[in-house]
């Protein structure tokens, strides 16, 4: 092999390396480029937006104090049972701990769809009856959508009897009586909102223990707040100074479908 052509050689050698260090010089100052780039759009000031926007959304969500109104104190009357001597038992959403839709009994929604029927205009007597769309409706417009409810015959008076080939229910014979004396009475005294929530602050007065005429400020009734044998026959009626001396609980509901649902109730520390 000649001089000359070694030569030849060794300056495409030289030529093939520049150009290859030139790729590799092209390629690293792009991905620079494209760095910077993303980093011009990923920017302080773009993150600082975001989040002044997450904390306007979250301030959108917030609960605020709201006037108590009627539409307010029908959340907490749609919570009540058909059998008012019986609140006691049944109306358990106010004891020394938090109480959610879950825990509400068979036996307790059963009362609640009863209240919510009568307030609906259906009379109590033998042979009437309403249907199991209808039941479900008012179920579902207070307890929610999940609430599990099962169709079948209740134990009340009159009794009901539920009919699974046609869908209703319908009320056996009417011989009920009787009276009850004072119950535990409650009272919606503020309200917060939100776009989605609503919370009602109840005060709880707690009826009688046992076969007694007192009231009381606290679920374990060991701190009388009234005493009806000190008062005149007619002076049961609660005052707002005796519901100030009572129970504070929060009750929460949720707007689902157009309708606010009961959620919990826990007592207020």
């Amino acid at each position: 092999m000649s001089k000359e052509s070694s030569l030849t050689k060794e300056k495409k050698k030289g030529r093939l390396l520049l150009v290859i260090c030139f790729i590799v010089v092209m390629i690293l100052c792009g991905g620079l480029g494209y760095f910077l780039g993303t980093s011009d759009l990923i920017n302080p000031k773009e993150v600082m937006q975001e989040n002044e926007n997450n904390t306007k959304e979250v301030e959108k969500k917030e609960l605020k104090d709201v006037e108590v109104d009627e539409f307010m104190v029908s959340l907490l009357d749609k919570m009540n049972t058909a059998d008012n001597c019986n609140t006691m038992s049944s109306l358990n959403y106010y004891t020394d701990k938090k109480f959610t839709v879950s825990d509400i009994s068979k036996e307790h929604a059963q009362l609640i769809m009863l209240y919510n029927l009568r307030k609906k205009g259906y009379e109590f007597r033998e042979n009437n009856w309403f249907t199991s769309d209808v039941v479900h409706e008012i179920i579902k417009s207070t307890l929610g959508k999940e609430y599990d409810y099962v169709d079948e015959s209740i134990n009340y008076c009159p009794a009901i009897t539920y009919d699974s080939s046609t869908g209703k229910y319908v009320f056996g014979v009417n011989a009920c009586g009787g009276s009850c004396g004072p119950q535990t009475v409650r009272k919606v005294l503020a309200a917060k909102r939100s776009d989605d929530i609503i919370e009602l602050t109840i005060g709880v007065i707690f009826g009688p223990k046992g076969d007694d005429t007192k009231f009381y400020s606290d679920y374990e009734r060991t701190n009388v707040i009234i005493d009806l044998a000190d008062k005149a026959i007619d002076g049961n009626e609660v005052t707002d100074a005796d519901y100030e001396k009572g129970a504070k609980y929060k009750m929460t509901f949720k707007n689902e479908d157009g309708n606010y649902v009961f959620v919990s109730s826990e007592p207020i520390k």
